[in-house]
This record gives structure tokens, sequence and C-alpha cells, in this order.
């Protein structure tokens, strides 16, 4: 019986240690979201995207492409601008 519950406990602790890792990993991953997005201008491109969109969607009368097309153009400028540590 003993060799049982050491077995047991053994296991229990494995599988505690497994979902610590897990844990630790996505705590990981989120920090890694947070530090990416302070790295570029991606959010203040798709906010300039968006409004020079509706600017040419309301002189071509298009609203609904040129929006989309601004955000995602605006997105891809952001995104390739580093911001300066």
């Amino acid at each position: 019986m003993d060799n049982n519950e050491e077995l047991k406990e053994e296991e229990l602790k494995e599988e505690l240690k497994e979902e610590l890792k897990e844990e630790e990993l996505e705590k990981d991953s989120q920090s890694n979201k947070c530090k990416d997005s302070d790295e570029n201008y991606m959010m203040e491109g798709m906010m300039f995207g968006m409004l020079a969109g509706v600017v040419f969607g309301s002189i071509f009368e298009n609203l609904g492409l040129s929006t989309g097309l601004g955000l995602v153009f605006g997105m891809l400028i952001g995104m390739l601008i580093k911001k300066k540590k």
C-alpha cells in the first residue's frame, strides 16, 4: 500500500509541475503580445488609415470599400514603422 501511495504522490507532483509550466508559458505569451504592440505603430496606423478611408470613401461615394482598404493599408504601414526606444 505504501508503494502505491508513493506512486500516486509522485504522479500528482508531476501533474502539478506540468500545470505550473503551462501557466508560465501562457503568462510569457501574454507578455509577448503586449510587448509586440509596444514596438510598432500598428494601432495608430489603423486609426489614420480608417480616417483616410472614410475621407476617400465620402469623396468617391464608396464608403465601405475605402474604409476597409484604408484600415488594412494603415495597419501595414504602422507595422512597418518601428518605435524608437
